[in-house]
């Protein structure tokens, strides 16, 4: 409810409201009367008082009735379900990236403590942290243009149409969440790693003559893994938030994108509705890492 709350009053904040964005241009102004204005808020619902369309609201969604957008006249469901396979793709490829790349250069990092190697990739992290993405993902643009002559394609392909296409356009906004992700990832996992990597086990497993990559492998990295998966449950609401700018530059036509269009005509069932669908996906993969606790370390258990 307190989300709901935080959503509801933080979209009504945006200077503005649903019915100036019809007064874009001087001529519309001629015909739009006060008498008409009245009659459109309240086919709206935008005549209530704020309390009362809070209320309506919050109903309605914990329902998964999100209503219908002002802006595009259909119902903000038929346009979630459109779009939100696009910005799981993205989402979900850019957490995979971001794990794999993580994990294994913060193990490599530990394991090669103090060496060359080590710097590089404690460089490569910090940028990864320090850099947000709407920079990273202009300057990437910017570069490649400048350098390769690449640009993606304009037009969006889904996977199941075309994948080499769909792969070319969402290869780049996956390596870009990935690497801001993957850089805390790789911090928390080198840290974590010569942490266990000191402990008396692991220099028992080694003294019963395991070879090395076992010693890394079964005893220190699954050892060392659990705040790792909590970094990464919390990466998936990050990863979300940067979608909305990752999209908007690349050009895919996902739940951020949307967002955006939702914002700029203050559309508030639409941006609700979308915020409020990104919040459930947060939520839910919380609950995966609770449960994922338990299936990697034995010792957890759930009364």
């Amino acid at each position: 409810m307190l989300v709901a709350l935080l959503l509801f009053t933080l979209s009504r904040i945006i200077p503005g409201d649903a019915i100036d964005s019809l007064l874009q241009e001087d001529e519309a102004e001629s015909w739009f009367t006060p008498e008409i204005r009245a009659k459109v808020e309240a086919e709206l619902g935008l005549d209530k008082p704020l309390p009362i369309q809070y209320l309506l609201w919050t109903g309605n969604a914990l329902r998964f009735n999100f209503g219908s957008s002002f802006w595009a006249k259909r119902p903000n469901w038929d346009i979630i379900k459109e779009r939100f396979s696009r910005t799981i793709e993205v989402a979900l490829g850019a957490a995979t990236f971001a794990v794999l790349w993580g994990v294994t250069s913060g193990v490599v990092s530990g394991v090669k403590q103090n060496t060359w190697i080590d710097s590089v990739f404690r460089i490569i992290t910090v940028g990864g942290i320090a850099l947000p993405n709407f920079f990273v993902a202009v300057m990437f643009f910017y570069f490649m243009i400048l350098f390769f002559g690449w640009i993606p394609p304009i037009m969006y392909k889904a996977l199941w149409e075309d994948p080499g296409q769909n792969l070319m356009q969402v290869a780049a906004p996956m390596i870009i969440l990935g690497y801001s992700g993957g850089a805390q990832i790789s911090r928390i996992t080198r840290s974590q790693f010569l942490e266990v990597f000191r402990e008396d086990y692991i220099r028992t497993a080694r003294a019963k003559g395991l070879k090395e990559n076992i010693v890394i492998v079964r005893h220190a990295l699954r050892n060392s893994i659990l705040p790792v998966i909590t970094v990464a449950g919390l990466l998936v609401g990050i990863l979300l938030g940067g979608v909305v700018i990752v999209e908007t530059v690349f050009g895919i036509p996902g739940m951020g994108q949307m967002m955006i269009t939702a914002v700029n005509s203050r559309d508030y069932p639409l941006l609700q509705s979308l915020v409020w669908m990104i919040t459930i996906i947060f939520m839910v993969s919380n609950l995966i890492v609770d449960i994922a606790y338990a299936w990697i370390d034995p010792r957890i258990r759930y009364g």
